[in-house]
């Protein structure tokens, strides 16, 4: 389980794709992310926002789910989802995402 203790330990190691949820939140997981894990070494996790307070409150995470992505501990990019919990993201832009970072690694 991630919480706020061991948050940062959790994201440090890297490719980490956190999905953040809520419990008051009618919008379960999001469907896409298996595709996602494993990717580039990726691994997907879950966070209850009742969990990590401090880091939804540090990410200004207020509607659920929303999703953020982490490369040795350090925050590459974020997905809120809506009032209604959409969530304007895919698989494929993801990947796109995580790809983008190795391509920096490069040079």
């Amino acid at each position: 389980m991630v919480t706020d203790d061991n948050f940062k330990d959790v994201v440090a190691k890297g490719f980490v794709v956190i999905q953040f949820t809520a419990k008051w939140s009618e919008n379960g997981s999001v469907k896409f992310l298996k595709e996602v894990d494993g990717y580039q070494g990726a691994a997907v996790l879950e966070a209850e926002s009742e969990n990590v307070r401090k880091v939804v409150k540090k990410l200004r995470l207020r509607n659920f789910p929303s999703i953020v992505l982490f490369y040795k501990g350090d925050k590459i990019e974020v997905w809120k989802g809506d009032m209604d919990g959409v969530l304007e993201l895919s698989a494929k832009e993801l990947k796109k995402s995580i790809d983008n970072v190795l391509s920096t690694d490069v040079f």
